[in-house]
């Protein structure tokens, strides 16, 4: 059961770090091809996109692919959903929580939330005769 913690959530930050920079990669190539700018602001607005949008993608695939590899079951939809979700909740809740008075507070539950609840979704989907 460690095993299987450990290794999903390995396959989900190592998922999403490659996801996003795969993401910012393609972003600076998109950005270096455009002759035509408007103002500087490019970089940064799309740069934060990219993180937000593509690191719950790697989070989801990363953990259900090292799930899959260790215990032989999991729905990539299901993995995916929980990262994204996990993620809406969090830039939905940050303002009335306070979340985003401290940066490193609310860039560590972005960081750590998701691949939680991968983990959550995978352990929630287990078959009903299997009491692990």
């Amino acid at each position: 059961m460690t095993k299987r913690i450990l290794f999903g959530l390995l396959g989900s930050i190592t998922g999403g770090i490659l996801a996003v920079i795969g993401g910012v990669l393609f972003l600076r190539l998109l950005l270096d091809l455009n002759v035509i700018r408007s103002s500087g602001w490019e970089d940064l607005i799309y740069g934060i996109l990219a993180v937000i949008l593509l690191y719950p993608l790697g989070v989801g695939l990363g953990g259900w692919l090292a799930l899959r590899r260790t215990a032989g079951r999991g729905m990539w939809w299901k993995a995916l959903l929980a990262a994204y979700v996990s993620e809406g909740l969090i830039l939905l809740l940050a303002d009335p929580l306070g979340l985003n008075l401290t940066t490193n507070l609310l860039g560590g539950l972005l960081f750590l939330l998701p691949p939680l609840a991968v983990l959550l979704a995978y352990r929630l989907n287990r078959p009903a005769g299997q009491g692990e």
